[in-house]
């Protein structure tokens, strides 16, 4: 089963078991994303997200990714593989 997640700045990400994670950052942002895998975003750390590009990684659950947004208003679509 797929799933999708709409993560906005200060989301929390749920406990729910997952395998491939396609990150997209939406075309209107007005900054970079970035996230982090088992470790906190935060600025220059992470993998850098543009606006508009997307990044698939391989996680077993969803708790696994933090974000950090340049501009608060930004917006991550997260399209899950449920376990």
């Amino acid at each position: 089963m797929t799933r999708l997640f709409i993560i906005k700045d200060g989301s929390v990400m749920p406990d729910i078991p997952c395998g491939e994670v396609s990150v997209k950052s939406y075309p209107t942002n007005a900054g970079l994303i970035w996230f982090g895998i088992d470790s906190t975003a935060i600025e220059n750390r992470g993998y850098p997200l543009d606006v508009g590009l997307e990044k698939i990684v391989k996680i077993w659950n969803m708790n696994q990714l933090s974000f950090f947004f340049e501009n608060s208003t930004d917006t991550v679509a997260l399209l899950c593989e449920i376990l």
